[in-house]
């Protein structure tokens, strides 16, 4: 049984030192990324941020680093999920119409 223990624990050690490192703020690090221009590194970052409270202020910032990245649809349907965050109405149309403008 001790052993049993032992190589499940060692497993678990093994999984958690192979997995990669998250970022401490990732919404911090991707607008800071974003506004430098380093896109390839602010897209993960900001993916990483829409999961938790930290959502409402990542989906605009996905949809800007849509639209630079010239990807307009991306950027619509990023600003219809920011269009059901309370108070993200007014970013959400203006992101949308942004978007438009880019399509066509």
């Amino acid at each position: 049984m001790r052993r049993k223990i032992t190589a499940l624990l060692l497993s678990a050690l093994a999984l958690l030192a192979g997995s990669p490192a998250r970022a401490a703020d990732p919404l911090g690090e991707g607008r800071s990324a974003l506004h430098a221009g380093r896109f390839a590194e602010a897209g993960p970052l900001l993916q990483e941020a829409l999961i938790g409270p930290t959502r409402g202020e990542a989906l605009p910032l996905l949809a800007e680093l849509a639209l630079i990245t010239g990807h307009p649809e991306e950027a619509l349907r990023l600003a219809g999920e920011a269009d059901e965050v309370p108070g993200l109405e007014a970013t959400a149309a203006l992101l949308r119409a942004r978007a438009l403008r880019t399509t066509g």
